[in-house]
């Protein structure tokens, strides 16, 4: 990589990224070299309080480390580190002997490392919606690189300002664009855009949201450059609907014009995952503790496309709750995407 790209501090550590070795790679290579059998397993599956979130245990010989992380593999990926450090503090000696070829502090790194926890897509949306600016367009600009070091710039448009950002996956790349746009307007004028705190998720929104959804009067200000009657047609235009989970879950509902899925949230959750989206579970019961609450609830909502799509579920228990909520959610997507 020649300084002619032009790359800047961050995508410049974006690319070492996809360059080097994870973790979970490492412990691979130690593992095959030294017949031992890494052996990974699931110990929790699914929503955690407000966000969804997996946690792996690691064994290797007489090691255990314990990893969590928003989806499988990061959970892995990070289990994998936390044996690795294990390793390394019981026998130092591994970082002259087996771990030589790896410099720890600059290039064992995971591929999660740089990715954004917020929605800085949705936040974006929802700034040029409320005041009236269109759209944002995202554009890929050019894709570089070798298949297993790609790198990918992708350009953010809103009125005449433009803003480009590059990583290793298109999908960061455009909520880095993201990013980088929402820093630009807010040096404009920070009355565009809302307080920093609200980045993050806030669940009593989101609830509120919810009951303006359900009691049809919701008003919330049109783009200029969106047709009325063409709003519900907004999610077909994003760019990562590709999946083929989701694909047998349309052909289900397009013929049989229902949902029969055993197992909807882990069937929800594999098309999030293959579509770096972002699914957020509203923890209901945590917000109404003085309130004796008849049922269980469940509020699955999907908040990096736009408009954000949204599950609800009320039942005895909350793993009943969970599914209603998911074959909800799953039916929405395909009522839009039909």
């Amino acid at each position: 990589m020649n300084e002619d790209m032009g790359l800047d501090l961050q995508n410049k550590a974006a690319h070492i990224s996809s360059l080097n070795k994870t973790p979970a790679s490492i412990v691979q290579e130690y593992a095959a070299k030294n017949r031992l059998v890494p052996q990974y397993d699931l110990i929790h599956n699914g929503i955690a309080h407000s966000k969804v979130s997996f946690k792996y245990s690691l064994s290797m010989g007489d090691y255990v480390a314990v990893g969590e992380g928003s989806s499988k593999k990061e959970a892995k990926h990070v289990a994998a580190l936390n044996l690795l450090k294990l390793m390394i503090d019981d026998k130092p000696q591994l970082l002259n002997t087996d771990f030589k070829q790896w410099d720890f502090d600059n290039h064992v790194v995971s591929p999660f490392d740089n990715n954004i926890k917020v929605n800085a897509v949705g936040q974006l949306n929802d700034i040029c919606t409320n005041n009236r600016l269109g759209l944002p367009e995202f554009n890929l600009v050019r894709e570089e690189g070798q298949a297993h070091a790609k790198l990918f710039t992708m350009s953010c448009q809103v009125a005449k300002m433009i803003e480009t950002a590059i990583h290793k996956t298109k999908k960061q790349a455009k909520h880095l664009a993201a990013v980088q746009m929402v820093n630009r307007l807010m040096s404009i004028d920070k009355s565009l855009v809302m307080e920093g705190a609200s980045l993050g998720s806030d669940s009593m929104k989101i609830v509120e949201q919810v009951e303006l959804l359900k009691s049809d009067h919701l008003k919330k200000p049109m783009p200029m450059d969106e047709d009325f009657t063409n709003y519900h047609l907004l999610f077909k235009k994003s760019e990562f609907i590709n999946s083929d989970t989701l694909d047998k879950v349309m052909n289900q509902y397009r013929k049989n014009g229902e949902l029969e899925i055993p197992e909807p949230f882990d069937v929800l959750y594999k098309i999030v995952t293959e579509n770096e989206m972002s699914l957020t579970s509203v923890p209901v019961e945590e917000m109404f503790v003085d309130v004796a609450l008849k049922k269980r609830n469940c509020i699955l909502i999907i908040e990096s496309v736009y408009p954000p799509i949204i599950g609800v579920g009320e039942a005895d228990t909350i793993e009943q709750a969970t599914y209603i909520a998911a074959v909800e959610l799953l039916r929405a997507i395909c009522i839009l995407l039909s």
